[in-house]
């Protein structure tokens, strides 16, 4: 038998005057082993994903809220000058004729149309208004990073993760497809998901496919 750290069969043989001396030596040394050890490390990088969030909107006409890059026609009944189809901006703005810029990110098509109406009176270009507002297309995805034909693409209600990639092409063979970015159309940061057949997809995401990384996580 040979121990570790330089202790040898022949060094224990030279305790035999005193069997307690020997015990008591090799229980030291058994519990001393581990630390004469070699520490390990886990070579493999320690890493996290955040916990999932469930991503949900009401695409429902009467419940969802307009959102920049929206397609709405506006129409002021009996004003043909003022009816028009308008792209809400950056701000959540449209610019009506006569009637200036007006915020309606963050409102239903039936409270946008209310809206107007008051904003149209406040300026005097009119009476007594009667506004509706429609939605016409949702505002655009982006999806970026690692796929094979990034840029823009039209929203439908429904789509998923994994059909707007197929929009874009596909991932790439350097893809991470554990990992997804996605900054929301009314969000300033991207946010870190974890990859899965559910994980859907909103009006005006931008979607960022991460390179996958040496040890496999970015």
């Amino acid at each position: 038998m040979r121990l570790i750290c330089g202790l040898g069969m022949r060094s224990l043989m030279g305790y035999r005057g005193d069997i307690k001396v020997l015990s008591g030596y090799v229980l030291m040394t058994a519990l001393g082993l581990s630390a004469c050890a070699p520490a390990k490390f886990d070579a493999v990088e320690q890493w996290t994903i955040p916990p999932d969030s469930f991503r949900s909107i009401s695409l429902e006409p009467q419940h969802y809220r307009l959102a920049a890059g929206d397609r709405v026609r506006t129409t002021v009944f009996a004003q043909a000058n003022v009816t028009g189809e308008y792209t809400i901006d950056e701000r959540g703005s449209i610019t009506l004729p006569l009637g200036g810029t007006i915020r309606i990110k963050g409102l239903t098509a039936h409270k946008a149309a209310r809206f107007i109406e008051e904003k149209l009176k406040a300026v005097g270009a009119f009476r007594d208004p009667r506004v509706s507002v429609e939605l016409l297309a949702y505002a655009p995805i982006y999806v970026l990073g690692e796929v094979n034909r990034p840029g823009e693409f039209a929203y439908r209600p429904g789509l998923s993760f994994f059909s707007s990639v197929a929009l874009a092409g596909g991932f790439t063979f350097r893809a991470n497809q554990n990992r997804v970015f996605i900054r929301a159309s009314d969000e300033r940061i991207e946010t870190d998901y974890r990859i899965r057949s559910d994980l859907s997809v909103m009006p005006g995401d931008v979607i960022r496919v991460p390179e996958l990384s040496l040890f496999g996580h970015q």
